[in-house]
């Protein structure tokens, strides 16, 4: 028995869907109205810097799977803005591929941990980092081949300096 919802099988308004309407938001829906597509856009508030040029705004909070629906209800194809997505409350609708990049692919990128592990199982060169969780349980002597302060991070949310804290040991 699947609990999912099919809500792709009727006409949608809009060309692109972006979850956020923050200054990225913005961004992405000038580069999608000079291509000539029609963008909705899920944010907080119409005043929120991509609602001033969207086609419609869905005044809900991305995070709120009610707007994702709608959005979603609205949209051939979504986008989002940044990775604070609830994953596991999209996969309870069936999109058929509605999502770019798809939800499988954005998954390791939601959680900065996560994340970290990716990039370091591709080689990609990157900063010295370590969990909270791991540096805890590092012994003196391992301690030692961390230079401090360290920079811990939030693993959900944070950026421009939010969700970070000066570590000093």
């Amino acid at each position: 028995m699947s609990f999912k919802k099919n809500i792709n099988n009727r006409h949608k308004n809009y060309s692109l869907g972006i979850i956020g309407g923050g200054q990225l938001a913005l961004m992405l829906t000038e580069a999608a109205k000079n291509r000539g597509l029609e963008v909705c856009v899920q944010t907080k508030s119409s005043n929120d810097p991509a609602g001033f040029k969207a086609d419609y705004v869905i005044e809900e909070d991305p995070l709120q799977i009610n707007g994702n629906k709608s959005l979603i209800n609205e949209c051939e194809r979504i986008i989002f803005e940044n990775e604070w997505i609830k994953i596991d409350k999209l996969n309870l609708i069936d999109t058929k591929n509605i999502f770019i990049p798809s939800l499988d692919a954005i998954k390791p990128l939601v959680d900065r941990i996560s994340q970290k592990k990716l990039i370091d199982s591709i080689n990609i060169p990157s900063p010295k980092w370590i969990s909270i969780k791991d540096l805890k349980s590092l012994s003196e002597e391992e301690i030692q081949n961390w230079s401090f302060p360290l920079m811990a991070k939030s693993n959900k949310g944070g950026y421009d300096g939010k969700g970070n804290k000066k570590n000093k040991k």
